[in-house]
């Protein structure tokens, strides 16, 4: 489910295991589940904390195009990342 795949990929992330935490979430939508804002909330965040910005914009569009609002957090983290990288 979902609330397995989205804790897997925090666990991931905080490993700093980028590759794991983007397999982990193609393997998601490859399940047949659809991700939710928390999923791509964190997977966002793994972009962010690697800085890796045309990832991380790619997921908010793509988060978008699926009919999910960013919200807050969403918004907070890619204004951190932008802020470090200028």
């Amino acid at each position: 489910d979902v609330v397995l795949y989205t804790s897997l990929m925090k666990l991931y992330s905080k490993q700093g295991d980028l590759n794991s935490v983007v397999t982990c979430f193609s393997k998601l939508v490859s399940d047949g589940l659809e991700p939710d804002v928390i999923a791509y909330n964190t997977l966002i965040d793994a972009y962010c904390k690697h800085g890796t910005i045309d990832n991380a914009t790619e997921a908010l569009e793509d988060m978008k195009s699926s009919g999910l609002q960013p919200d807050v957090w969403t918004y907070s983290t890619l204004i951190k990342l932008y802020s470090r990288k200028g």
